[in-house]
């Protein structure tokens, strides 16, 4: 490239001692544009949410007179409709932890991925499948949150966001 460079330097010089500057100038300006010009290339990627739902014990308490679990299913449901109708592309997944063993048996890598990666969850389908667990058993966040990356298959080609929602206890 540098050798390019030279070429077309010495190409100027010797064009302006000759009276042609203005001619090789208009010539060496198209070709610099095109030759440094980038290509810009914007690449939509398909954006995936992954929604963490606490399904722990604590989640059997109740909120201003509601238990904390059906206030999280139903604001869940709600957000994935909204998110689904402003972006028939985005693709939602679901996990949860907490919901599988007892709180008395600590376990501690209670979680799982229970509505894998779709576009098609709708507001009722989230309702339906996530509704009938309950909570029970501990809070294993951290565990939940390392299992997440799994989820994300190919993570070159999306956009990926996880959205907690727990009562943080």
């Amino acid at each position: 490239n540098s050798e390019m460079f030279r070429s077309l330097f010495e190409l100027i010089f010797e064009a302006v001692a000759s009276k042609r500057f203005i001619y090789s100038f208009c010539c060496f300006f198209i070709f610099a544009q095109s030759f440094f010009a980038q290509e810009k290339i914007t690449v939509l990627k398909q954006k995936r949410i992954l929604f963490i739902l606490d399904a722990s014990g604590s989640m059997n308490e109740k909120w201003n007179g509601l238990k904390k679990w059906n206030i999280a299913v139903s604001n869940l449901s709600s957000l994935i409709d909204s998110f689904t109708r402003q972006n028939k592309d985005v693709e939602i997944g679901i996990r949860l932890l907490g919901h599988q063993f007892s709180k008395e048996l600590n376990i501690c890598t209670d979680t799982k991925l229970e509505l894998p990666f779709a576009k098609s969850h709708t507001k009722k389908d989230v309702e339906m499948q996530i509704g009938k667990y309950t909570p029970k058993g501990n809070t294993p966040l951290a565990y939940a949150l390392e299992q997440a990356e799994k989820d994300f298959q190919n993570v070159e080609q999306y956009e990926n966001t996880i959205v907690l929602i727990t009562d943080g206890i």
